[in-house]
Parts: structure tokens; sequence; C-alpha cells
């Protein structure tokens, strides 16, 4: 693996024979029953309230709640997944209004939901992708929610990563016998067995050092990353890629939807850096692994 310092002239600061606690799977969604208070609901919001009330209960999907302003301006919002109506009924404040009982899930970053400000408009409720696509269905507005969590559970750490037998160079060896502790900003970057770079695993700061046990003259880094960490599947992805660009296709079918989703990622990162056919060139694509959505994108993201 390789350590890039992170300036606008990356330089590689030290190779490392392995890393611990790297790859980590995002925490389970909390689920809870939420309280839409004085809503207009429109467009599918409208229509799930419908089906709600003809057969009990109605899936809605992805839900945000954008904050508004006295202006009506957003300042916040937050993202409630796999959202499910349960019932609805008049706002005892406005009659014209519907309070809304909703089942759903949300993130760690999400357990509280941010509230208006005093003569706030409320929120308006959209789409998750409406605030990076104007096209999205405008699902209504509400004036309050009450959220099943008050944000007193403790939040969820996880260890940072340990980079093992580094051969520290440049500016990190000059750091390191300086006796600077806060070695700076880095890239983590997967390497295939040639050395040849697979994609960045992880980016964040160098926190500590310390002499590695298992060889004089390395040492062993801890990185506190600032992005999210690999997933689990990540290793078996990276294996498929060990001996350079597969030559074979299909190669990411044994792969189960997170290690396909994955595989997106990895191949992603390789685009522009191999041999590409000629424009016009016809493309076959295989459809027999095409089971699942990470599969539909991943037939076309050769090798």
């Amino acid at each position: 693996m390789v350590y890039e310092d992170e300036r606008e002239t990356q330089e590689t600061v030290a190779l490392c024979a392995d890393v611990e606690d790297l790859c980590a799977d995002e925490p389970e969604l909390d689920r809870g029953t939420f309280q839409l208070l004085g809503c207009a609901p429109e467009g599918g919001f409208a229509a799930t309230l419908a089906d709600a009330r003809a057969t009990g209960s109605a899936p809605l999907g992805p839900l945000v709640l954008e904050v508004l302003d006295r202006r009506g301006d957003g300042f916040g919002w937050c993202c409630l997944y796999d959202v499910r109506v349960l019932d609805d009924r008049p706002c005892a404040r406005d009659l014209s209004l519907r309070d809304v009982t909703i089942e759903a899930s949300v993130d760690e970053e999400d357990r509280i939901v941010p509230q208006p400000r005093p003569l706030s408009a409320g929120y308006r409720l959209l789409g998750q992708d409406r605030l990076h696509d104007a096209r999205e269905e405008l699902l209504g507005t509400c004036k309050d929610v009450i959220a099943p969590f008050d944000g007193s559970a403790e939040p969820r750490e996880a260890p940072p990563v340990r980079l093992l037998g580094c051969s520290a160079t440049g500016t990190l060896r000059t750091a390191i016998e300086a006796g600077k502790e806060d070695l700076g900003p880095a890239d983590l970057v997967r390497l295939d067995g040639s050395g040849r770079p697979i994609q960045v695993a992880a980016d964040g700061d160098l926190v500590a050092w310390a002499p590695a046990a298992r060889g004089h003259g390395l040492v062993d880094l801890v990185l506190a990353p600032r992005s999210r960490r690999p997933p689990t599947v990540a290793p078996q992805v990276w294996r498929l890629w060990e001996d350079g660009r597969p030559s074979e296709p299909n190669a990411w079918a044994a792969c189960g939807a997170e290690g396909r989703a994955y595989w997106l990622t990895t191949a992603l990162h390789q685009h522009g850096r191999g041999p590409d056919r000629p424009p016009g060139t016809a493309y076959h694509l295989d459809g027999r692994f095409v089971t699942d959505a990470p599969g539909s994108s991943a037939r076309s993201a050769k090798p």
C-alpha cells in the first residue's frame, strides 16, 4: 500500500506492509415512528396517503425534511429512509392540513431532526434526489416534526486505521525524525501485485507514529479517516485486481450485491488508465449475471 501526502503535488511518502481496522460496513439504520404535523401533501405523498387509508399502510420511499426559514428558504435538512405511511388525521390547529404518522429509518447523523426557527415556515418535504435535481417531485410541506430520537445515545466511534511496517520516506521521514506527532493529511492507496495503484482506500490525517515491531527502521502509523471507510467486501474486490486490470469478463459476477457495488467504485477509479477501443466499436453485453441493481451497471463497467 502507498501513503500519499494530500497536496497539490502528491508525494509517495511510505510503503506499508499491512493495515488494520481499515474496512467497516455502515452501521444499521435506527428505525422509529415520526409525527409530521400540519402537512400539506402533494404529488406522490398525497397518493401514498390515499393508499395507506385503503390498505392500512403504504411505502413512500426516502423522504427529505428540509427546514425552512421565515422567508421559506431552506437552511438545513435530514433524510428519512424506507418511509412507510401508517395513518393520517385532520390537524387540530388547521383542519385543512393533515397530521401524518410515518415509520422511517435514519442514520446516526440524522437522529436529531433540525428544528425550525421562530416564525419559520416549517419543513419542505422532498424526494431524496430533490436537492440535486430540480425536476424531482415536491412532496408537500409540514409545520412541525416529532422525532422518536433525542440524541442521547452515545455515537459509535470506529477505531483509527493502523498502518503497520511502513517504510517512511521524504517529508514523512523528515517529520518523524523531527519528533512531530501530527504528520498532516494523507491518502492511503491500495496497490496491485506489481505496485500499480488500484484506488484510494481512505483519506485522513496522520495523528501518531511509533517504531514498528516487525523491522528495523520501519514505523507504524495511525490514520484518522475523514472519509467513509471501504466496506468489508473491499478486499474481495481488490484481489480481483491483484494481477492488474482483469482480462476475463464478468470477474465481478461472483461478488454479492455489496461487492458488485464496490466493484463499480473500483472500476471507476481505473477508468482511462487502460487501452480503449476506437470509436464506433460494437460492445456485446453479457446479461446472464444481471440479477440485482449493481449487476445491471457492473456489466457495462468493463472488464
